[in-house]
């Protein structure tokens, strides 16, 4: 016994002395609701599993739809960037000849010849668009579409164990 602490775990041991059919009927329901905790335990756990494969399934499809939702826009986007003009020459396809400045002849020593750069035709194709007046005249990379998501599989299980006889 423990006095010294303020009786705090003191007592003392109570024995009692059952005839052998109450032993027998008292461990009989011990054990069944040993039983019964564990079944339960087990019920829980597996309710647990399958909630947590159809949450996780649940975010997977959302997380999809939302990578879809982000492709579309970045495919009309996409789109928009193909469709606009090149900044250098307008859309125009063609520059006014650096060189002869749109003249199409050159002077040297008050000779004039036609320009060797544009050949008399006042104009270059673009360089920056190679004369086709898109932004992006070799085409632009699309953007990649999102994954299918990997759906976790919703366990299944057998039936429950005996845990009766099992203790």
């Amino acid at each position: 016994t423990n006095v010294s602490n303020g009786g705090v775990g003191c007592g003392r041991v109570v024995q009692y002395l059952l005839d052998p059919s109450s032993a027998r009927s008292m461990e009989i329901m011990e054990r069944d609701a040993i039983a019964r905790d564990l079944e339960q335990r087990e019920r829980d756990h597996r309710a647990r599993q399958i909630e947590r494969a159809q949450r996780e399934n649940q975010q997977a499809q959302e997380n999809y739809n939302r990578e879809q939702e982000r492709y579309q826009r970045d495919m009309q986007q996409h789109e928009k960037e193909l469709r606009e003009s090149c900044y250098s020459c307008g859309g125009k396809r063609t520059k006014k000849c650096g060189y002869c400045q749109g003249r199409g002849t050159t002077t040297n020593n008050k000779i004039v010849s036609t320009c060797q750069s544009c050949r008399g035709r006042l104009v270059l194709d673009c360089s920056n668009c190679r004369g086709t007046g898109l932004k992006h005249p070799g085409g632009k990379s699309a953007p990649n579409p999102p994954r299918a998501p990997t759906m976790k599989s919703i366990p299944t299980f057998g039936g429950m164990p005996d845990f009766r006889a099992q203790i």
